[in-house]
């Protein structure tokens, strides 16, 4: 299977190295069945548009404002996944990203890896250069 990961330059450079490490997760659902969760947070659609545009600003907000965003696919296996709780099925979770009253993600489908994954099974899209987007938007307004 094929999710998608978004995660700062720094991350990056560490995930090259190492791959994708589980790391605490923070989803209210999870939280709710226990604090000490660890994943890996994909996407299971590429983002886009409105999506794309309100995550990447919510990351420079709430994540130590870096400037370069990567976009990376990661094959991962089903079994690899965060399980229900007495159920063998996957455990499906959705993601709403808000920004004040914005509305950017509504219910996006989201998977967590329980497990790292390997470096060979991750690939980079796409860079995004927030700092560089702002000069050029200020070039073309101007």
């Amino acid at each position: 299977m094929k999710g998608y990961h978004y995660t700062s330059y720094a991350n990056w450079v560490g995930i090259q190295n190492e791959g994708l490490l589980p790391a605490p997760i923070g989803h209210q659902n999870i939280l709710e069945i226990s604090s000490e969760t660890v994943g890996s947070w994909l996407f299971e659609y590429r983002q886009d548009a409105e999506a794309l545009f309100g995550m990447l600003i919510d990351r420079f907000a709430t994540q130590g404002q870096a400037w370069r965003y990567m976009e990376l696919e990661v094959d991962f296996s089903i079994t690899d996944c965060l399980k229900a709780l007495h159920e063998e099925d996957t455990l499906k979770l959705t993601h709403l990203g808000v920004c004040g009253n914005w509305v950017y993600h509504w219910k996006e489908p989201i998977i967590v890896v329980s497990k790292p994954i390997p470096v060979c099974q991750i690939t980079l899209l796409r860079t995004f250069n927030l700092q560089r987007a702002i000069h050029n938007m200020g070039d073309s307004i101007w």
